[in-house]
Parts: C-alpha cells; structure tokens; sequence
C-alpha cells in the first residue's frame, strides 16, 4: 500500500465529525499541513486529500498540493484536466442559482488513479 495514503487516512481519522465542520472552510486547520506543498510531491500517483465542487454547477476540484491559497490537483469542468486553482478564486465562485463552493465533508483520500477511473465513469 502506498504511505503517503496510510498517512492520508490516519489524519482523516483524527478529524472532527463531518456535523461539526463546515463544508466552506476548504483546507481546514486538522488537514492542510499534512498536504505536500506544490512542487513538493514526486508521487507518480498521488494522494488526493480533499474534494471541492459546486453543488449546482458540476465542477470539482480534487488537491493533490498545497501551499497557502494556491493548490494543484486534478480538475473536473467544461475539460477534465490537471492544472493549478486558487482558493481565493473558488471562494468566490457560485453557481447558476447562487450557491458557493464546497467541501465534500464525506470524502476520504485516495490516489489519483482510482478518482480518474471514477471520473471516466
């Protein structure tokens, strides 16, 4: 198995529960430290620690890196492609009928490879 999702899965145990986080608050405190900085993972298939999407427009933005406000991951919008995002920006994203960006409180990591099979559907 991979370590770096050993790793992965042992902070998402230690998490508050899903009832007492908010869905707004991207990369919480419990969680961003644990996730490598950009430039900073050599993962040939890295962890994906967290799930971003609009509840009401289908984009998702899975983090793969961290640093600040700027993450990389993989991106799910008008194309499916791995790219850079600013939290700052998605914050201040909302879709058609006004709701924002959220975090899926239900999500757990997995390596990339297992999401872009999923996302191929």
């Amino acid at each position: 198995m991979n370590e770096q999702l050993d790793e992965a899965k042992k902070v998402y145990e230690m998490a508050p529960p899903q009832q007492e986080q908010s869905a707004y608050d991207y990369l919480p405190a419990w969680l961003a430290p644990y996730i490598p900085g950009i430039y900073k993972s050599d993962e040939k298939d890295p962890v994906v620690w967290a799930k971003l999407f609009t509840p009401d427009a289908g984009w998702t933005w899975y983090v793969t890196e961290n640093t600040d406000d700027d993450c990389f991951g993989y991106v799910v919008g008008m194309a499916k492609e791995w790219g850079y995002f600013s939290l700052r920006e998605i914050a201040s994203v909302h879709g058609p009928f006004g709701l924002k960006v959220e975090r899926d409180l239900w999500w757990r990591p997995k390596l990339a490879s297992r999401v872009l099979l999923e996302e191929r559907g």
